[in-house]
């Protein structure tokens, strides 16, 4: 416990600090998140709770919109994601 009350010396802060960013470069390229599409969460989530396309029609403006969106015809609104992220209880990010 006695190391741990030290003060560092500036070696030991640069060594920490390189440790640091190593660390992160690290984690970022092993566990890099792909990238998803709005309309590929929307399914996911859809498919985790059990929902189907007239589940989320409200939120996405009627049903042919929940088709277009799920095939990839259309784009998600701020409106509409920020519905969903209230229907399923996510931040909204999840969808942009």
């Amino acid at each position: 416990m006695g190391a741990l009350n030290q003060k560092m010396d500036k070696g030991m802060k640069v060594y920490l600090e390189t440790l640091t960013d190593l660390i992160s470069d690290y984690e970022g390229k092993m566990f890099e998140a792909p990238e998803v599409k709005g309309s590929e969460m929307l399914s996911y989530l859809m498919e985790l709770k059990d929902f189907t396309q007239m589940d989320v029609s409200k939120e996405l403006g009627g049903q042919p919109n929940v088709s277009k969106i799920l095939n990839g015809e259309r784009e998600l609104n701020l409106r509409q994601i920020r519905e969903l992220a209230k229907k399923f209880k996510v931040e909204p990010a999840v969808f942009i």
